[in-house]
């Protein structure tokens, strides 16, 4: 079966398939078959490679080394144990829902799979520039009228996408592209889809546009010579730049709320967001502190940091930070019409690494970053780190600040991109 994988009619179907899910996101990801959204069915297949995985755990310790298999076999642990300390049905779509942390893991492995077994082709990264330039188009100028009724009768959400949805699309393509392609042509791709995706991003999210931002800044430095030479052509590169960010920036500015605004939303901003997230106080300093708790002027990061802090203070009041609240109950913290939202159904922190520590505590919290440390130890030793980290910490950013890591558009790409990175034997060949 694993042969087949090199066939080229499996490779094109499978980024064919990736690139849809890409563009489409969320909506798509919602669409109901026989009875279950395939998001649900990710997630299923998810368990199924752990399964798989267990079942040739020996095989991935003799590729990866045994403190990353250990780490992982830990994790699924603490949260079996978890199920005994609190106890409900492993099969039950509430407690799956909330563990997804924990499956999409499986993903790396999956990918590890894959990416041992194919060739990656330069016109997969064209496929994706086309893709994030359909997203912009859709995102930013016209979405046509027939995929939305499609979405809206056949998904159970229809939305644009989010910042760190296209966020994590952006950087997936454009890192990987001036890795193994990296030449004239493809910074210069990199830098002008940048002025149309930077301001798209930047406008739905402060928090993944600094991510961004943060990124793009990283891939021209690490670029730079290439722009040692020409410098017409730096020019017109930058002139170009500058344009469409002006552009797009200004369409956005003048044109975003023809696209988005409905009689839910205004409610939502006047009801909710206008005063705990929409709000800048310029008398005070960006962080303070007041009777003891942290706070911000401003008001969306304000609305992050109370809610992180009331976590840990459940946590606490509780008993329950080294356990957690499982994953089988709704959280009491949730109970909060503040965090909770309008249609009371939020129980995201917003925070990737406060979600695991309020379901597993600081068991689980503590597993998933002996993780994280041994993936980048690993790199360290045996391959380039600092494209490790150069990839991880734009999208750590992002997860630190938004719930992208529980969406399986996010939380999947994240991992499954990932093994590309621990790929050592088709690596030298990735341009054939």
């Amino acid at each position: 079966m694993i042969n087949n994988l090199r066939k080229p009619y499996i490779l094109n179907l499978l980024f064919g398939v990736l690139i849809t899910l890409l563009v489409f996101g969320r909506p798509l990801l919602g669409v109901y078959i026989i009875g279950f959204r395939l998001a649900e069915f990710l997630v299923g297949f998810s368990i199924l490679i752990t399964i798989y995985y267990l079942y040739s755990v020996k095989e991935f310790k003799n590729s990866l080394g045994n403190k990353i298999i250990y780490t992982h076999l830990f994790i699924i642990f603490t949260f079996l144990c978890t199920l005994v300390i609190y106890p409900s049905d492993v099969l039950n779509i509430y407690t799956i829902k909330n563990s997804i942390n924990i499956w999409y893991v499986s993903y790396f492995f999956l990918g590890y799979i894959v990416f041992n077994n194919f060739y990656l082709k330069k016109v997969y990264f064209y496929w994706g520039y086309s893709g994030l330039a359909l997203v912009y188009i859709l995102n930013s100028i016209y979405y046509p009228n027939f995929l939305e009724s499609f979405f809206e009768n056949y998904s159970d959400k229809f939305q644009y996408a989010k910042a760190a949805e296209i966020a994590i699309f952006f950087i997936f393509i454009s890192f990987f592209n001036n890795k193994f392609f990296i030449n004239r042509n493809s910074i210069d791709i990199f830098i002008i889809v940048s002025s149309l995706i930077l301001p798209l991003v930047i406008f739905k999210s402060r928090s993944a546009g600094v991510a961004l931002i943060v990124y793009f800044i990283f891939e021209l430095y690490t670029y730079r010579h290439i722009f040692q030479k020409n410098l017409k052509r730096n020019v017109l590169v930058l002139f170009i730049f500058t344009s469409f960010f002006a552009l797009t920036s200004h369409s956005l500015v003048d044109n975003i709320y023809t696209i988005e605004e409905t009689d839910q939303a205004i409610t939502g901003v006047f009801k909710n967001k206008y005063v705990y997230s929409n709000t800048y106080d310029g008398t005070l300093p960006i962080f303070y502190i007041f009777e003891g708790r942290l706070y911000s002027a401003d008001g969306n990061l304000n609305w992050r940091l109370q809610l992180w802090q009331d976590a840990i203070k459940s946590l606490t009041e509780e008993n329950k930070l080294i356990v957690g609240f499982g994953y089988s109950q709704p959280l009491p913290l949730f109970q909060n019409l503040n965090y909770s939202g309008l249609d009371s159904s939020n129980e995201n922190s917003h925070n990737y690494f406060i979600n695991i520590l309020l379901r597993g505590g600081m068991i689980s919290l503590f597993s998933f970053v002996l993780l994280f440390y041994y993936l980048y130890y690993y790199q360290k030793k045996y391959l380039d780190h600092k494209e490790f980290l150069r990839y991880l910490l734009p999208l750590f950013m992002i997860s630190m600040f938004d719930g992208s890591m529980e969406n399986p558009y996010f939380g999947i790409l994240f991992f499954f991109s990932l093994s590309i990175f621990f790929v050592k034997n088709n690596i030298k060949n990735i341009n054939k």
